[in-house]
């Protein structure tokens, strides 16, 4: 994956060894009119295994309106692995957060090696070969991956000569660091809500530090058993299949674009086989940017994680059939979709994914996929994560194989809303089932034809959640739902000034 952010490192030469964590009080960067807000810094041992030093997480507490909150509050986990929650403050209390903050105070916390906690594990040199990409196509899939690695490479050197141990930037980790802050923060119990990665970091939570956890809301959830790597080619095409059929049965959407699923996959190997480069604004620079088949295919999935993109992915597909690839909506969705992808830190990703994530058996793996996804060929050959030197970059982050546990469902009894979205392209909904196996107090709510991080796109679903909070053992009140407009796909004849462009 894409990813970055901007470096905060803190030297080892400053770091005193801390066997104990601790909070203190710091000043706002940030300005809510409706919310009072409180900021903090929670330093923890960089690694409980060694006391190597210590590190320090950037905490965000808005308080709640009401006059009298609920005892219990709740605490939002990024995705990623890699995301910030803090970055996202004011955004995220002016929408989907507002419904909890009705009856509860919402803690954000930016997890180790991520955004304002120091050190941020980003990566600048992946994200400038990334952008590099973007413009200039390698000769061969070999010689893009090996700029990628030699990217990830340079940034685990510099971060290891600065005395980080990337070992300890794992989600067993982050879970100790949220109880560390509950306890320094003397509260009895609270709620998780993790979206995306964060649901992982939540279940792990409730394996290691079920003491305080009242009850979970998983959104869009990621549990320790599946395999994402090689799982992610039959997520994808599951969710892109199910967009391209709602296409075909509306009438409409049919007639405006006919043909979809045959004219993407003709589109997707004319691109391969010629590559075609326009100009385009790359932050803020006239920059070239390349439309290849693989291209094509990568933006189409990110295009799914989002609602509003997914609206338009027939009519893109559209405009790259009749050879306007210079279109400014089309080039700035894209151009959109990829920055997105290095909007995190790489390094805390890699720590991750490698270091509980990536199977032994990945090698076996991936060559099937060859045979599953035959048109896919090209773009497996392009995926660092497929490749013998995507191996070789996780035996530098982590080297040491991921534990037995990591890779083991999560079983507990604490109440569990478990959220997905028909048409999620990485977290697809049989995960949620999956999870909920293991969790006998889970009740499961799927939203048709939503995409990736349920409650940010569905007022409805959002109002559904801060409920649950109430009494989490009851039966969820989802009336809503059907209350949901239906969705519908943007039409050539629509204006596209009107639909946000």
């Amino acid at each position: 994956m894409r990813l970055a952010l901007i470096m905060m490192i803190l030297l080892v030469c400053c770091r005193p060894v801390y066997t104990r964590s601790s909070y203190t009080s710091t000043s706002c960067i940030y300005e809510l009119a409706a919310y009072s807000i409180e900021c903090g810094q929670l330093t923890v041992p960089e690694n409980r295994q060694s006391s190597s030093g210590s590190i320090q997480l950037a905490v965000v507490i808005i308080h709640s309106i009401a006059e009298h909150p609920a005892p219990d509050p709740v605490v939002y986990l990024a995705g990623g692995p890699g995301g910030s929650s803090t970055a996202y403050t004011e955004g995220l209390a002016q929408t989907w957060l507002r419904p909890f903050l009705r009856q509860r105070d919402v803690i954000l916390v930016d997890q180790r090696g991520t955004g304002a906690s120091t050190p941020n594990l980003a990566c600048d040199e992946y994200s400038r070969v990334i952008i590099d990409q973007i413009s200039v196509l390698p000769p061969s899939a070999r010689a893009m991956l090996q700029a990628q690695a030699a990217a990830l490479t340079a940034c685990h050197e510099r971060l290891a000569a600065q005395g980080i141990d990337t070992s300890a930037y794992t989600s067993a980790e982050s879970a100790a660091d949220l109880d560390d802050l509950r306890q320094a923060l003397h509260i009895e119990s609270w709620n998780l809500l993790g979206v995306s990665y964060g649901t992982r970091l939540a279940l792990t939570a409730l394996r290691d530090h079920p003491t305080g956890i009242r009850s979970v809301i998983l959104d869009s959830v990621y549990p320790p058993q599946v395999d994402v790597f090689t799982d992610v080619y039959a997520n994808g095409e599951r969710a892109r299949q199910m967009v391209f059929a709602a296409c075909a049965n509306d009438p409409a959407c049919a007639a405006a674009y006919p043909d979809l699923e045959a004219r993407f996959w003709q589109l997707i190997a004319r691109l391969n086989a010629s590559p075609v480069t326009v100009s385009a604004q790359i932050n803020g620079r006239e920059r070239d940017f390349v439309w290849a088949g693989d291209v094509v295919y990568s933006i189409m999935f990110l295009w799914l994680y989002d609602i509003h993109d997914t609206t338009f992915v027939p009519y893109y597909v559209d405009l790259l059939w009749q050879g306007k690839y210079d279109d400014q909506s089309l080039l700035r969705a894209a151009l959109d979709a990829e920055l997105w992808t290095i909007s995190v830190s790489v390094g805390m990703y890699m720590s991750v994914q490698c270091g509980e994530e990536r199977p032994a058996s990945l090698a076996e793996e991936r060559r099937a996929l060859f045979h599953t996804y035959p048109r896919l060929t090209s773009l497996l050959r392009h995926d660092l994560w497929m490749s013998d030197l995507g191996d070789a970059m996780c035996r530098q982050w982590q080297p040491t194989p991921p534990p037995v546990l990591e890779n083991q469902p999560i079983v507990s009894d604490v109440p569990a809303l478990v959220l997905s979205g028909t048409f999620d392209p990485i977290t697809p909904p049989a995960w949620a089932v999956l999870a909920a196996e293991t969790l006998p107090q889970a009740q499961i709510l799927t939203i048709p034809e939503i995409g990736h991080g349920v409650i940010r796109s569905s007022v409805c679903v959002a109002e559904i959640a801060a409920a649950y909070l109430g009494d989490p053992a009851a039966p969820v009140a989802s009336s809503c739902v059907k209350d949901i407009p239906r969705f519908s796909f943007y039409k050539l004849s629509q204006d596209a000034s009107a639909s946000g462009l």
